[in-house]
């Protein structure tokens, strides 16, 4: 702390700081500039003892003729610190540190279901796993993902996770990405890693929800593809249409079992407008906007 009389210069414990410079004329201090300072954060080091020594040089000047006031902080300990080994009496409170991202995650195939594997990030010094997430997206073949829905958690210990919902194959691609969990908290995803799939029902219940997909790409010229998913044998109509309501083309009349679809739409015969496809599977249906530009 820069100061007039150094012998005085304060130590500063953690808490919040209202600090002001004054001219003092005849006795009487005249405020000059107001600062406040938050010593509340982990961005001020304070063990100046023991084996993490730290020695913090925290300045202030201010300077009459431009009537301005500086602030700046220092260490002699450069490097890398956690907050805990810092400040002493700091509660370790780690629940909601968000926690580093799983390693060398891979997709493969086991017995015709796809496998994913990871490792888990040893650079984990403080913060406890409880989990791992999983997150998966399916659509046609070659496509990019769509949204991805979280299929399953996982405990602590797992380093591999077999998706029984799908045999490897050649319909549809399914893309996968894990985090690691932290109580509430969940890290960042590992990369996105992609393989193709076929729908699979024996074991259990398949976690496909009906499902229109935009078309990609959109706008196009003169083709595009839409994507769909229904979760049980139902008949499907596809139809799409103009901004008048008029249909313009009918891409699929006829029953599907429960699975991922893709159909392509060429619309080489019809002018660039704006069009609105439309499915119905059983009591679903759904529309959406598509943009043919020639």
């Amino acid at each position: 702390m820069v100061n007039f009389r150094p012998e005085l210069t304060p130590y500063l414990a953690l808490g919040k700081y209202r600090i002001t410079v004054y001219e003092f004329i005849g006795g009487t201090g005249y405020p000059k500039a107001t600062m406040t300072i938050d010593y509340r954060t982990s961005d001020f080091p304070e063990k100046t003892t023991g084996e993490n020594f730290v020695n913090p040089d925290v300045t202030l000047e201010y300077f009459d003729d431009t009537d301005e006031l500086f602030f700046w902080n220092s260490s002699q300990k450069p490097g890398n610190e956690t907050i805990w080994d810092l400040k002493d009496g700091i509660n370790q409170i780690k629940t909601e540190l968000e926690p580093k991202t799983p390693w060398i995650f891979d997709v493969s195939s086991l017995n015709n279901h796809p496998r994913l594997t990871w490792a888990h990030n040893q650079n984990e010094d403080y913060i406890e796993i409880t989990g791992y997430a999983v997150y998966r997206s399916v659509v046609g073949k070659g496509y990019p993902p769509g949204n991805f829905s979280k299929i399953a958690t996982l405990s602590p210990l797992a380093e591999a996770y077999v998706d029984y919902d799908f045999v490897t194959g050649s319909t549809n691609t399914a893309y996968y990405k894990i985090t690691a969990i932290n109580g509430g908290r969940e890290s960042q995803y590992t990369q996105t890693k992609s393989i193709n799939v076929s729908l699979f029902k024996e074991g259990g219940e398949v976690s496909i929800n009906y499902e229109l997909k935009q078309n990609y790409p959109n706008p196009f010229n003169p083709t595009t593809t839409i994507s769909y998913s229904i979760p049980s044998d139902e008949h499907v109509t596809l139809k799409v249409f103009n901004t008048l309501g008029e249909e313009v083309a009918e891409l699929v009349n006829e029953i599907k079992t429960a699975g991922i679809y893709r159909t392509d739409f060429n619309a080489e015969n019809l002018p660039s407008g704006i069009y609105f496809y439309t499915i119905s599977a059983g009591k679903y249906t759904n529309t959406k906007k598509l943009l043919l530009i020639k």
